[in-house]
């Protein structure tokens, strides 16, 4: 599910199910929930905020959750 099934040429990398990354997978859903699994330092960030349409720079909380999650977990 988290090798890379789709075609080198083309430029998305998708295993099934998942977006792949070299030291990562994860999903983004409807309304921009996420998840992602960071295989490098063994953490994994689930984001359940469906914040498209959240006035003013709603959309800037999930990086922000991200930053804050690295600082706090990672090695």
């Amino acid at each position: 599910m988290t090798s890379r099934q789709t075609a080198p040429g083309i430029k998305d990398s998708y295993g099934l199910g998942f977006a792949v990354g070299t030291d990562w997978c994860g999903h983004g859903g409807a309304y921009a929930t996420n998840m992602q699994i960071d295989r490098r330092r063994g953490l994994v960030f689930v984001w359940m905020v469906q914040h498209n349409g959240f006035p003013g720079n709603g959309a800037k909380s999930q990086d922000a959750f991200k930053q804050a999650a690295l600082a706090a977990f990672a090695p």
